[in-house]
């Protein structure tokens, strides 16, 4: 009964938006959706090597008082969403709106018991309008462009984390966007996050999404028979200039070839600060020049329900191999200062090993091959299994994961199961979870 009996003060608060969305009646140019959705999530400690380890084992005092898990966790979570659209405005103009309501539960710590929180959302909400051969759009937009499925460089406008373990739901950028298309070809042009011209460059985030820097993106499109072909260049305000080229051919019936590329001119990293004999810290950093590469392949065999992906890629703003050797050098040294320092101290330098470690929507090696393989069953199709392996070259570290759903007329329902591992130097080997597991429902309306 505790899991359905959140603050009720912070539910109805989290609500007001999207109760405000939900008043409006819709008409013949009018639609308006709803959903729901449901999700659990538990995810099992790496015990055995790495960063939490060594702290669990010399100070587990120290990780309670921090609020991290020394044992397995888990996480529940309800989200509503209502998402309106809007075609008879006058001069062809049409409107959207997309709202969230969330509830998460989280786990107890030592200072605070299991509770929930409250989060209302507008994920979406901008204005669009066409003449002839030209498009713009005004507002908070999702906008994805690249090709790729486990990784996509080209993503200039539309950062988002790629192969997560449960689906989530996209929150748009603030744009201004001007498009003119014909026949063969097309071009964007969009100014990003426009109410932040002014400010000054933001602070480095590796791997996250710079949400609130201003930036120019420009895409040109061309589609030249079976094959297409993207050209990309953007300019921002902490990353400064980047350049990109994304190609995808279809050859007969079953297969895909795509490939992407992109350099950054600066890009965001964890350097490591050597402070004490035995005080390697990791701190944020701007970094020069790098280069981003994607090659794929998907193959579906003509009249089957199997279907493959094969990607390889290369991602330049990761840390290097002297990154991580020097990261690898601090743990044995942890490992073996075992009385010459108090545990306590031990135990905090050992979770600062994990900052390199958390890298969002970034890649944790340079190198990188995947392997996803997924099969659609049932007289509609309406189920679909799914297994992916992604494997780090460089230190034999992997990830399997594994997934089924089932798809009705209103009714989705899925779980998926990963699980890192690798040899002693793998990093994947190495990360503060060693599994997870994930189950959802989503439902609907309207």
């Amino acid at each position: 009964m505790r899991l359905l009996r959140p603050p009720l003060k912070q539910a109805l608060r989290s609500a007001l938006l999207l109760l405000g969305l939900g008043c409006v009646l819709p008409a013949p140019a009018q639609t308006l959706k709803s959903s729901w959705s449901s999700q659990w999530q538990e995810q099992t400690a790496n015990l055995q090597q790495g960063p939490l380890a060594q702290a669990t084992r010399l100070a587990p005092a120290l990780l309670q008082a921090a609020g991290l898990p020394r044992t397995d966790s888990s996480q529940a979570s309800h989200e509503l969403t209502l998402r309106h659209e809007r075609s008879d405005l006058p001069g062809q103009s049409q409107l959207l709106i997309a709202a969230t309501g969330r509830l998460t539960r989280q786990p107890a710590s030592r200072t605070q018991p299991e509770r929930w929180q409250a989060r209302a959302q507008l994920q979406e909400a901008a204005l669009s309008a066409s003449h002839e051969n030209w498009s713009w759009t005004a507002g908070r937009k999702v906008l994805s462009w690249d090709v790729g499925w486990g990784f996509r460089p080209n993503d200039m406008v539309q950062q988002e984390r790629r192969r997560g373990l449960l689906p989530s739901t996209l929150r748009g950028q603030t744009l201004l966007m001007l498009e003119h298309f014909d026949a063969d070809q097309a071009w964007s042009l969009v100014a990003v996050n426009p109410q932040r011209l002014g400010e000054a460059a933001g602070t480095p985030e590796p791997g996250q999404s710079l949400d609130r820097e201003a930036a120019l993106a420009l895409r040109w499109y061309r589609r030249q028979g079976s094959q297409d072909v993207y050209t990309y260049a953007r300019l921002g305000r902490s990353e400064r200039a980047s350049l990109g080229l994304a190609a995808q051919s279809v050859i007969g019936e079953s297969l895909s070839l795509y490939g992407s590329l992109r350099w950054r001119q600066r890009h965001a990293a964890w350097e490591s600060v050597l402070g004490e004999p035995t005080g390697l810290r990791w701190q944020p950093a701007w970094r020069q020049d790098a280069l981003q590469a994607l090659l794929g392949a998907q193959w579906t065999p003509e009249g089957s329900a199997h279907s493959w992906i094969l990607e390889a890629w290369h991602d330049g703003t990761a840390n290097g191999d002297a990154d991580w050797q020097r990261w690898q050098g601090m743990l044995e040294t942890l490992g073996g200062a075992s009385g010459a320092q108090p545990p306590q101290r031990l135990a905090q330098l050992a979770l600062q090993q994990l900052a390199p470690l958390q890298r969002g929507s970034g890649s944790l090696q340079r190198r990188n091959l995947l392997l996803r393989w997924s099969w659609q069953t049932g007289e509609l199709r309406e189920w679909q299994l799914s297994a992916d392996l992604l494997h780090h070259p460089a230190d034999g570290g992997h990830s399997l994961g594994l997934g089924l759903q089932w798809q009705g007329q209103r009714w989705q329902l899925g779980g998926a199961w990963r699980r890192l591992g690798g040899g002693q130097a793998a990093l994947l080997a190495h990360m503060p979870q060693r599994g997870s597991l994930g189950l959802w429902a989503q439902a609907d309306f309207l």
